[in-house]
């Protein structure tokens, strides 16, 4: 009878598991892919809204364009495809379809294309990162510093220069004063 008893209850808890099951992924990001993510949805944005101011500049085109393809890779694609594979097909879709309407001066086109994907973007980001760790306080900062190391790059960059200005190391403070 008790055997009888333990076969009934396991295939019971056997059956239950089955009905109620939640949904895998092919794996979850870290907190460090996380914040490089939302780093990566601001800066594609801030390219994407400067394309937009200068589509009548075609060396400033081409900038935005190669920093657009940096940040956007098929790596990316891969990833969001995982989750939501509409996303993955959009995201570079417009941001391409941005970057050719900007290469053809169309400006009404690329103010539509870059609300279009600003809104895209938008909706990747709770598709892409879990809720607990997009409302983690040190995903948030860690984001907001990948954030200022592009920025940085870019001003040394834009400076000429040979300086890395996230590396303390290489900054010479040679007018400070001792009190």
């Amino acid at each position: 009878m008790n055997k009888r008893a333990v076969a009934i209850l396991l295939a019971g808890l056997i059956s239950s598991s089955l009905i109620y099951s939640h949904p895998v992924y092919a794996h979850n990001f870290g907190g460090d892919q996380s914040a490089s993510f939302l780093a990566k949805v601001a800066e594609i944005k801030t390219e994407i809204n400067l394309l937009s101011k200068h589509v009548a500049d075609s060396e400033a085109v081409d900038y935005y364009a190669d920093a657009l393809s940096e940040y956007w890779n098929a790596n990316d694609t891969r990833e969001m495809g995982e989750r939501n594979k509409l996303l993955a097909n959009e995201i570079p879709d417009t941001t391409n379809s941005t970057i050719n309407d900007a290469k053809a001066g169309n400006q009404a086109a690329v103010t539509a294309d870059a609300s279009q994907l600003n809104g895209y973007l938008d909706e990747a980001v709770p598709v892409r990162i879990d809720k607990d760790k997009l409302n983690n306080s040190t995903v948030q900062a860690l984001a907001v510093t990948f954030v200022l190391k592009e920025a940085l790059e870019k001003y040394v960059d834009g400076l000429n220069s040979t300086v890395d200005l996230n590396e303390m190391s290489q900054m010479n403070m040679t007018n400070s004063s001792s009190m």
